[in-house]
């Protein structure tokens, strides 16, 4: 994150960096509106990979996670 302040202005050329800008729009200072757009954009991008793994998992048909016990004790259980 300090990196991206300091190396790149807080803008790295990714979509949240609108984020950014509009927070410095706001009156935020460079650093916090950088902190904040890292913060929500990773926890966002963690999310959503762990749920499309998820969904993925869970969609492998019965014989291809018969060696994988803690898949087929989830799937009874959901």
């Amino acid at each position: 994150m300090p990196i991206r302040v300091w190396l790149f202005g807080g803008v790295t050329g990714s979509g949240a960096d609108f984020l950014t800008g509009w927070l410095l729009q706001t009156g935020r200072d460079l650093f916090s509106s950088t902190l904040a757009t890292v913060v929500t954009s990773n926890l966002a991008d963690k999310i959503a990979t762990a749920l499309l793994a998820w969904a993925i998992l869970r969609g492998l048909p019965s014989r291809a996670v018969s060696d994988w016990p803690f898949l087929r004790h989830s799937r009874k259980a959901g």
